[in-house]
């Protein structure tokens, strides 16, 4: 539903206001809202929120879709402004998006960067560590290392990250094309052990060769979690790939 953003100082007690970064279902559940408590609910989407009647929270709606070419650091004043407020107050604060997947986790680590001076890695490992479904798109991430780039600097980062944004685009692109391209020689090999088992031949050595080749081209075809910017979907793609090679190749033990 949510979690609580752990914001530098929190531990030695001198942040008593607290961040928590979650899901639609959290603006909308009135024991989330009253056990926490929260008084101000900031929404990083274009929802519809039905925040509970018996709840009395400060509500803000500032418009994002989660998409690689949204620009994240448009709305970072807004929200940013916001969730001070909230923090000035004897409240708590909830930001949320559809899931608590993206959008809410990227502003939220955009804020540990500008206020608390993290870097982005430690930001975005700090929310991954109490949200393990913290995982902004592509586009986010690559606006966010312009963030870290430009000290903070939202208008610097907007300037230099708008004549980035092609690369953005063709660098998705190319990573969802390399993993498809390896998934349908998949496909195809799948296709053969299929004909091959119907036929009742059993000398599939070749065929395991190629599969433990397709298995480490899947294994190199994106950059590793830490060596780079992955799109999900690709990424996504990738895993599935993974294990239909695996469980191909344990089918023909």
């Amino acid at each position: 539903m949510a979690n609580e953003v752990l914001i530098p100082g929190a531990y030695a007690g001198e942040a008593s206001q607290k961040i928590f970064v979650g899901s639609l279902s959290a603006a909308e559940s009135s024991s989330f809202i009253h056990d926490h408590r929260i008084d101000h609910v900031l929404t990083v989407a274009r929802l519809s929120v039905a925040i509970p009647e018996n709840c009395n929270v400060n509500h803000k709606v500032v418009e994002c879709i989660d998409h690689p070419l949204a620009s994240i650091l448009e709305v970072l004043p807004e929200c940013f402004h916001f969730i001070k407020s909230a923090l000035g107050a004897s409240g708590n604060i909830l930001v949320h998006c559809a899931s608590g997947v993206s959008r809410s986790v990227s502003i939220c680590a955009a804020f540990l960067m500008i206020e608390y001076k993290m870097e982005m890695k430690s930001a975005l490992n700090s929310i991954a560590a109490v949200r393990k479904y913290a995982n902004p798109n592509l586009g986010f991430k690559r606006q966010l290392e312009v963030l870290e780039r430009c000290k903070g600097d939202v208008k610097m980062a907007q300037q230099i990250y708008s004549a980035e944004t092609a690369n953005v685009v063709e660098d998705t692109m190319r990573q969802r094309d390399a993993v498809n391209k390896i998934h349908r020689e998949v496909d195809d090999v799948e296709d053969k052990i299929a004909s091959m088992k119907s036929r009742g031949e059993e000398n599939c050595t070749g065929v395991e060769d190629t599969l433990m080749q397709l298995h480490r081209d899947l294994h190199s075809c994106l950059p590793p979690s830490d060596g780079g910017f992955v799109d999900p979907p690709a990424r996504m793609m990738q895993k599935a790939a993974i294990t239909k090679v695996e469980r191909l190749i344990n089918s023909l033990k």
